[in-house]
């Protein structure tokens, strides 16, 4: 009998067991599926954002992607890099494209407002290192006057490895760089006897003015005096004779005696001279052939700016090619 009751009690020990495992197993499940169930509905949220992204995306008319055109693009100069070698610089649809010597597309720039020149093989680049990084650097016009020039510059920027178009050196007028000074001297002409010398040095990366200064024409010349030779015919070689003539100008000035002749079939320059202490300019002529012409020597910045003072001198060469040179007054 004591027997009969310990197997009852094992089976209702059995069976109270059994039912708490059956309930703890329900439990489990629903937390399984309400968990699995927040994942669905985060991926369903997830789909639905990608889902209004790509149609407002669809909404936006992408960049359009520059393709280069042998038949539209323009040759603008050629250059060399000290990354790239040789490269070859077009102009195509508002931007310029550098290819290197292999033909390989390596650079597409934005040059928004430049417009090359109108002649087809009117090639107008310059490259040089404008900030004296050891990089060469490029410019192009963007405005050539017969005085005051302005350039559309870019400089190689060595950390993104690309050029890039800089503003601040765009704005210089006429700008000339100095490698051994490392200075940029910015002439800008505002009449014929009056214009301005600025000097620009890089500090940190930034144009910084070094020096300005304002050049008026009774500055640029102390004597208008010409010194020409007793004896205008110099041998400076077995039958080859020279005649020169000697004018002063200012120390300190931009400015130089400038000679332009007429008839170069019969006279040319054979050489100029400019001595910065005395500020005296030597001019040389050749005899090419007989006969007489004009010589214009005209003070100014350079041949095609307006000039300050004018010289003229009439230049005969005789059977022999000697010179005799005479003053126009």
């Amino acid at each position: 009998m004591k027997h009969k009751k310990i197997i009852a009690f094992a089976t209702a020990l059995t069976l109270v067991l059994g039912f708490s495992a059956c309930k703890r197993g329900k439990n489990g499940d629903e937390t399984t599926v309400r968990e699995s169930t927040a994942v669905e509905e985060s991926t369903t949220s997830e789909e639905t954002t990608a889902e209004t992204t790509t149609e407002t995306e669809s909404t936006t008319e992408p960049e359009k992607k520059f393709v280069f055109n042998d038949g539209k693009a323009r040759v603008i100069g050629e250059m060399s890099s000290e990354i790239y070698g040789k490269m070859k610089l077009y102009f195509q649809d508002g931007k310029i494209a550098i290819k290197d010597e292999f033909g390989d597309l390596k650079f597409v720039l934005d040059a928004e407002g430049y417009s090359p020149s109108a002649e087809e093989d009117g090639i107008q680049l310059t490259a040089e290192d404008m900030n004296f990084d050891g990089y060469t650097d490029f410019r192009l016009p963007s405005s050539l006057g017969s005085v005051n020039s302005f350039y559309y510059c870019w400089l190689w920027d060595m950390s993104a490895k690309t050029f890039k178009y800089y503003p601040p050196l765009s704005a210089i007028c006429s700008p000339v760089f100095n490698k051994n000074t490392k200075e940029i001297v910015s002439t800008n002409r505002s009449s014929a006897a009056r214009y301005d010398v600025t000097t620009y040095k890089w500090i940190d990366g930034q144009l910084s003015v070094q020096k300005h200064e304002l050049v008026t024409a009774d500055e640029n010349i102390t004597s208008t005096g010409a010194e020409i030779a007793e004896n205008n015919t110099v041998e400076i070689s077995n039958g080859m004779f020279i005649g020169f003539i000697t004018l002063y100008g200012n120390p300190g000035s931009q400015c130089r005696w400038i000679p332009i002749v007429e008839d170069e079939g019969i006279v040319d320059v054979l050489s100029q001279t400019y001595d910065d202490a005395t500020a005296k300019t030597m001019i040389c002529f050749q005899a090419h052939g007989v006969g007489t012409t004009t010589a214009v020597v005209r003070f100014a910045l350079d041949r095609n700016s307006d000039y300050i003072s004018e010289r003229v001198f009439n230049i005969t060469a005789d059977d022999d090619l000697h010179i005799k040179i005479t003053e126009i007054e």
